[in-house]
Order: C-alpha cells, then sequence, then structure tokens
C-alpha cells in the first residue's frame, strides 16, 4: 500500500488561510458597516486579541499530547465523554459554515451569469456539494493544489479593497466618535465565525508532517496572517463607502457597494473578476472544511463512541472516510434548506458549536495546566483562556437574543441527538 500523503507546513498553512479567510471577511463586511460605523473594524480587533490565549493554549496541547485532535485533548484531561462533545459540537457546527461558503459562491454566480439563474440557488448549491464530494474522494495532492489556487485567486479581491480603500478612504465617514457597544457586541459572533479555521491543523494533525512541531506553528502563522488582513481589510472597506447607500445593502451585496461607491461609473468587467474571486475563495473555505472535518466523525467513530462503527472508520483507496464525507454533505445541505441559507443564522450555528469546542479543550488545558505543567505561565494562560471563552458564549448568547433562536435550537437539537447516540454506542459496548 502507498505511504500516505503528508502536509509540509506550508501546506497546512496554506488550508488554514482558505478557511479562515473564506466567505467571513467578505459577508461581514456590509453587516459591521451598518452597525459599528466608523468602529466596524472594533469587533475583529476584539475576537482577535481574546482569541490569543486560545492561540497559546492551543499549541501547548499539541506540544504536550501524541493527539492532538478535539477528541484526544478532551479525552486525556476530561474523558471520554467531553472528548464526545467537543468534537461532535464542532463536527455539526461546520457544515454550517462550509454550506454558507457554497450558497454565498453561487448567489454570486447567479448574479454574473444569468443562464443560472434558471436553476433554484438551493439546487446549484447541491451541485456544488456533490462535486466537493467527489473531489474529496480523491487524494490529498489533488487537494493541495487546488488549495494553492483558491488563495492565490483570493488575494486578489482582499488586496484591491485593502489598497483602494485606504488610498480613496473619505476621512467625513469617521467624524462620528460615538462608540455604538450594543451593535458592536451584537456582531462579536459573526467576528468569531471569521476567526474560526485556526484550529484546523487539529483535525488534520495526523496528516501533517512532523505535526508536534508544525501544527502548532501552522496554527500561530495562520492566525497572525488573518488578524492583520481582516483589520486592514474592514478599515479600507468602510472608509471608501457612500454611507449614503449603506442602509439597507444585504451581506452578499456588500462588495457591490462598495464599487458603486469609488466609482462614478460600473465598472461591470472589475466587478465579475471580484466576484469571480470571491466566490472561488469561497469553495476554497468549503473545500477544506468539508476535508478536514470528516475525520472528527471518524475520530468518534474510531472510539466506539458511534454505532456502524465498520462504515463510518471505512476509507476508500486515496484514505478518504468516504461515509464520514457523504453524512457532513448531507448535513451541509440540510442547513441550507431548514434556514433558507440566513447569512446570520449559519455563522451563529458555526461560532456556538466552534466556541463549544474550543471552550471544552481551554477546560482541558486547565486541568493539564494545574494538575500536569505547574508552571505559573500556564496557570494565568488557561485563566485567560478560559475568560476568554466565557465572553463568547456570552456573544453568542446575546446575538440570539438579538437575531432569534433558530440557530440555537436547531444545534441544541444536533447536540441532543449526539448526546443520545453516544450513551446507546456506550450502552452496546458495556
Amino acid at each position: 500500500m502507498a505511504e500516505e500523503y503528508k502536509l509540509s507546513l506550508p501546506s497546512a498553512v496554506i488550508i488554514n488561510l482558505n478557511i479562515m479567510l473564506g466567505t467571513g471577511i467578505f459577508i461581514n463586511s456590509a453587516d459591521f458597516a451598518q452597525k459599528a460605523g466608523p468602529f466596524s473594524f472594533s469587533p475583529y480587533l476584539i475576537i482577535g486579541i481574546l482569541m490569543i490565549p486560545l492561540i497559546m493554549a492551543m499549541a501547548v496541547l499539541i506540544n504536550n499530547q501524541a493527539d492532538g485532535s478535539f477528541y484526544g485533548v478532551a479525552k486525556h484531561e476530561l474523558g471520554s465523554f467531553w472528548g464526545f462533545i467537543s468534537t461532535w459540537s464542532y463536527f455539526i457546527a461546520k457544515p454550517a459554515s462550509a454550506g454558507l461558503m457554497i450558497h454565498f459562491c453561487c448567489s454570486l454566480f447567479r448574479q454574473l451569469f444569468p443562464v443560472f439563474t434558471v436553476i433554484p440557488v438551493l439546487a446549484l448549491d447541491t451541485i456544488v456539494i456533490t462535486l466537493f464530494v467527489i473531489l474529496n474522494l480523491l487524494n490529498m495532492r489533488i487537494g493541495r493544489n487546488i488549495q494553492l489556487s483558491f488563495i492565490a485567486l483570493k488575494a486578489i479581491p482582499i488586496l484591491f479593497i485593502m489598497i483602494s480603500g485606504l488610498w480613496l478612504l473619505n476621512p467625513s465617514n469617521f467624524t462620528n466618535i460615538e462608540i455604538p457597544f450594543a451593535n458592536i457586541a451584537v456582531m462579536l459572533p459573526l467576528a468569531i465565525y471569521a476567526f474560526t479555521g485556526f484550529e484546523a491543523s487539529l483535525s488534520l494533525n495526523r496528516h501533517i508532517k512532523d505535526a508536534r512541531r508544525n501544527a502548532p506553528r501552522a496554527i500561530i502563522i495562520s492566525y497572525l496572517i488573518v488578524m492583520c488582513t481582516f483589520l486592514l481589510y474592514q478599515l479600507g472597506y468602510y472608509g471608501a463607502l457612500n454611507l449614503a447607500q449603506l442602509s439597507g445593502t444585504n451581506s452578499f451585496d456588500g462588495i457591490a457597494l462598495f464599487l458603486q461607491s469609488i466609482f462614478v461609473q460600473p465598472h461591470h468587467t472589475l466587478k465579475a473578476l471580484l466576484y469571480i474571486c470571491m466566490g472561488t475563495s469561497a469553495l476554497g473555505g468549503a473545500y477544506s472544511i468539508l476535508f478536514s472535518n470528516a475525520w472528527n466523525l471518524h475520530n468518534l467513530a474510531h472510539n466506539n463512541h458511534l454505532n456502524l462503527k465498520k462504515y463510518l472508520t471505512a476509507t476508500n483507496a486515496a484514505g478518504i472516510a468516504y461515509w464520514c464525507l457523504f453524512i457532513e454533505a448531507g448535513a451541509c445541505f440540510l442547513y441550507l434548506f431548514f434556514t433558507e441559507a440566513n447569512p446570520v443564522t449559519l455563522r451563529q450555528i458555526n461560532a456556538f458549536g466552534s466556541t463549544l469546542a474550543y471552550t471544552t479543550s481551554m477546560f482541558a488545558f486547565a486541568v493539564m495546566a494545574f494538575a500536569t505543567l505547574k508552571k505559573r505561565w500556564a496557570k494565568i494562560l488557561a485563566i485567560f483562556a478560559l475568560c476568554s471563552c466565557s465572553t463568547f458564549i456570552l456573544a453568542c448568547v446575546n446575538s440570539f437574543r438579538e437575531f432569534g433562536p433558530l440557530a440555537l435550537v436547531a444545534f441544541l437539537g444536533l447536540l441532543l441527538l449526539g448526546t443520545l447516540l453516544y450513551m446507546i454506542a456506550k450502552k452496546q459496548v458495556a
């Protein structure tokens, strides 16, 4: 049997960047500008700072445990049940993000190519999901080449908006010095959504060369790049806007508003180029999620926490857990169908599920810090990390209160389903 292909450090960083620099940076643009005005960059700054203890703690966890997955770190310190809850929470949250990325791309392409308007957008979403399943059933070399192409295209709209926005910045857009604290607080989960993905090296840990050394480095490098990009991008985006046209702009039309603000005459060719680049970058993020997240379900089945282990742990000739991939793809479609592809709801689901996984991992780190490491810096880091997670949970709850409980109900329903499956599997094993 051929030796399994291993990701290099640059490849792992690229996968992280493709997930973190997916739709979040583009979809959040208009929402943040509407809610926070001159301080539209502040949700990124707040979450970026609060994420730092998590980044450092994740790196320590990976360095101190052979199994650096969500399941491994939680099980080792807290027990198998919490390992399951952490991994299941993350697994059921990420298809919402992948589905949103695919829907974003299909929506943009329907605007560019009228021929696609005769096809319902959910049908287009299904076609893309099916195509990505086929691509993922191949091997990681193909995935790596696709990632390289996506990251190159992604840089075009990001750099264009950063540079042109800062160059054409309108000082009058920053005359309002009143800080909208309540609006900023509501936007925090959407910023969490944009940052989720730094932990991709955890689920890919087994596929990275010299994982103990390179997985933490991949997390830190990609995070620093993304944080700086988010801040400069949002500052440039808001700085050049025509604020008179901002009211009522929906999440998917933020870039169209930006182009209308900086050009007197429509630039259809430039708009088409940016839409194509944004759409393909969204596809890059979805592709990365579909590949990496399937291994979380595989990990749970491998550890006898789900029935049908024979099927969920089966792999094809390329080493892909295909039944896990099929289930994940089905979850993507169900999220899109039952939420009617609402971008806020899908971002809330991803942010809340990821936050629960982060919080469980930080409790595991706290146990390690106080019981095993016994170093002062580790104890302080654990306290800061848990404080950050508490802030994230409160922000998500506040967002559910503001936008409605649909996301919370959908997620808690799937979390309860997973808990029941865990209990059934445990009873059968016993």
